[in-house]
């Protein structure tokens, strides 16, 4: 009985120490995950901004190479550092990652309009980089080329995916970089059958949001939010009044 009564005793106290050390991980990797999740205040605080994101591109770039998203943090970082051989090397990555069933996502296009620019007007590229990259892009129908029109080569890539309200968005901002004004960058948006083409919800309020701040009149900007509201009538940015709209596009016109 005596020793029954030990062997009990020995594994509940066997017992106890697993739960305990199974709580000690569990916290360990909570603690570990907490650490992982970007601290958004710290990043804008960063004496170097781009430099700190950065390092987190490459560190998605390195760990979850399969995913898109990776790719496209590393467009944006890499075309405001002006990296340009870094940049294409991002924008090919995301190409590879697409497929028919998965195509590229529109953020290509815009990054690769703003490398053909910058590469005809930036004089203090290395010639050695323009080498590189046009030699790179030579078989790569989605890079316009140095002797393309980059401004025919937009309108291209807008007629092909008018179905597409992130990517008429997406054409409209290229004719805003290329500086063919608010009105071309407007008409890529809305003309044809606007109405006809697909806008989720995402896409209709980054839209809307791009229209805004471009030097419009108001009917025009009102004409597409009682389109885009007759298709979301309960989000709240199609449900401002034109007295409203005139409001916010004059103080973002302002500003």
């Amino acid at each position: 009985a005596e020793a029954k009564k030990r062997a009990e005793l020995e594994a509940q106290k066997s017992k106890e120490a697993s739960q305990s050390a199974t709580a000690s991980s569990e916290a360990t990797k909570a603690n570990s995950l907490k650490e992982s999740i970007p601290d958004g205040g710290k990043y804008a605080e960063a004496q170097d901004p781009l430099g700190e994101a950065t390092k987190m591109v490459k560190q998605m770039q390195r760990y979850a190479p399969n995913q898109v998203q990776s790719h496209l943090c590393a467009l944006e970082v890499y075309s405001r550092k002006k990296r340009y051989l870094l940049l294409l090397q991002a924008i090919k990555r995301t190409l590879k990652l697409a497929s028919s069933a998965s195509p590229p996502p529109p953020e290509v296009h815009y990054h690769s309009i703003l490398l053909g620019k910058a590469l005809k007007e930036e004089k203090d590229i290395h010639p050695t980089v323009v080498k590189i990259i046009n030699l790179e892009t030579e078989d790569m129908p989605q890079i316009p080329k140095s002797s393309d029109d980059l401004a025919a080569f937009n309108d291209s890539y807008l007629k092909a995916n008018l179905a597409s309200l992130r990517h008429r968005t997406v054409a409209a901002k290229c004719r805003v970089l290329l500086g063919q004004g608010a009105e071309k960058a407007y008409e890529a948006i809305h003309e044809g059958k606007f109405a006809e083409c697909a806008m989720d919800l995402g896409a209709s309020v980054e839209a809307f949001a791009f229209v805004k701040t471009l030097k419009l009149p108001v009917d025009k900007i009102e004409a597409m939010r009682k389109t885009l509201h007759e298709n979301f009538s309960l989000t709240p940015d199609f449900k401002e009044a034109a007295k409203e709209l005139e409001a916010s596009t004059e103080a973002g016109a302002k500003s």
